[in-house]
């Protein structure tokens, strides 16, 4: 005779009949990690919610007209590195991060190298308070700055982390043109310049349109 417990088990193993579909999320998701390098440029560069938007975009017609593939994103992390080279000697080298709050003071972060074998390195992630926390969405505040970087003129390197939601006709609507400064090829992706066009930080390694 079976026990009274794998009695129970066999009632708990009993298939029931499903009510109702499962629920989903329709939308396209990702994270996405792109390097940039700042060449020679220096000083502060802001970056927008408008620049997070419009940093992958595809070409539809060989022409300037491209198209934002992003409907909303969020930064996940930032991390910069920056090393004293042939420029300026072995003399240290300094980057900073800002990370802009909506109803308090800037969150600073600075690193300093040491020489040309230990260099200023920054990793960081959004503070709780701070507008990078929140989505980015497509054709709301699009101006605003979200963070700043400070950077030295010694080819830094920055790589920004983001979650995003690919643009979807159903939901958002049609997508946003982005006019290019060249003509792209058609049916190609383009990685911007993360300041937009300013182009001080250029995207490597990826096919790049500013």
């Amino acid at each position: 005779m079976p026990s009274k417990s794998k009695k129970r088990l066999r009632r708990r193993q009993v298939s029931r009949p499903v009510v109702h579909l499962p629920t989903l999320r329709p939308m396209v998701t990702a994270f996405r990690t792109v390097r940039y390098t700042a060449g020679s440029n220096t000083g502060k560069i802001a970056i927008s919610r408008a620049n997070l938007l419009n940093s992958l975009i595809f070409n539809t017609a060989g022409t300037t007209t491209n198209y934002r593939m992003y409907m909303t994103v969020r930064v996940v992390e930032v991390e910069m590195f920056a090393i004293s080279t042939t420029t300026t000697g072995t003399g240290p080298v300094s980057i900073g991060l800002e990370w802009i709050s909506e109803n308090g003071p800037a969150i600073n972060i600075q690193d300093t190298s040491l020489g040309s074998t230990y260099p200023a390195h920054i990793k960081s992630s959004p503070p709780a308070d701070s507008l990078s926390r929140m989505w980015s969405v497509s054709g709301v505040n699009e101006s605003t700055n979200l963070f700043a970087l400070e950077v030295s003129g010694n080819n830094d390197v920055v790589d920004v982390r983001l979650e995003v939601v690919f643009q979807d006709y159903l939901h958002s609507g049609a997508p946003t043109a982005y006019t290019s400064t060249a003509a792209g090829t058609v049916g190609t992706m383009y990685t911007t310049p993360l300041d937009g066009a300013s182009g001080k930080l250029v995207p490597i390694s990826v096919n790049s349109l500013s």
